[in-house]
């Protein structure tokens, strides 16, 4: 049954190839399953590429020769290639799909794309979501920040206004300074650390660039 629709939605494959695909795309019972219901419940399933299993048996289709099938976009971003989800609008990406989804969110109160859920389960915007990211309370001034360094072994976390690069010897001033490397036999302080440089197209010496020149103009 499962073959026959394949071969039907395809149109241009023989059965045996149609065949080969889904046993390459089904790697187990449940997927084949979720294939087999989604292709009888949408039959222009393929030309969507949605759900994520029916992208990859339209792709495996096209790579066994399909002249009917195009590897399926979103149908939002157009981007091909990736994982699509069934919308009303179409299949779309996960990112495109997460912004149909529109409340208010739970941090900032304000109407728009949800797009993730917070430690507590409700659902935030992408701007909370990524303010949140990273953000905890830190162990040493006791705010809640952007964290450098994560808590383990028994420190707590300390957020990028607290944490010190530690103290050692610069291996190349020989200065008692903080350094990037300090349990290694290649510590450098902040003043010693390699710096990029490039030839200067004005003076001809290789130093660090300070601007990019375009057209004679400084970007």
């Amino acid at each position: 049954m499962l073959i026959r629709f394949v071969v039907t939605a395809e149109g241009s494959l023989p059965a045996g190839e149609a065949a080969a695909a889904v046993d390459a795309v089904a790697t187990s019972p449940t997927v084949l399953r979720e294939l087999a219901a989604a292709l009888a419940a949408y039959p222009d399933i393929l030309a969507h590429g949605a759900p994520p299993v029916a992208g990859r048996l339209a792709a495996e289709l096209i790579a066994r020769g399909s002249q009917t099938l195009t590897l399926p976009g979103c149908a939002r971003c157009g981007r091909a290639g990736m994982p699509l989800y069934r919308t009303p609008g179409g299949g779309m990406c996960k990112p495109c799909t997460a912004r149909q989804i529109t409340a208010a969110c739970a941090h900032c109160g304000e109407v728009k794309p949800v797009v993730s859920r917070d430690a507590a389960g409700r659902r935030i915007c992408e701007r909370c979501r990524r303010h949140d990211r990273g953000h905890r309370r830190c162990g040493i001034c006791g705010q809640t920040a952007s964290i450098a360094v994560r808590a383990r072994g028994g420190t707590p976390d300390i957020c990028v206004s607290c944490y010190r690069m530690p103290a050692a010897v610069c291996s190349v001033c020989s200065k008692y300074r903080e350094c990037s490397f300090a349990r290694s036999d290649h510590r450098v302080c902040p003043s010693c650390s390699p710096r990029a440089t490039a030839r200067c197209a004005r003076c001809g010496q290789d130093r660090p660039p300070q601007a990019r020149w375009l057209e004679g103009r400084p970007v």
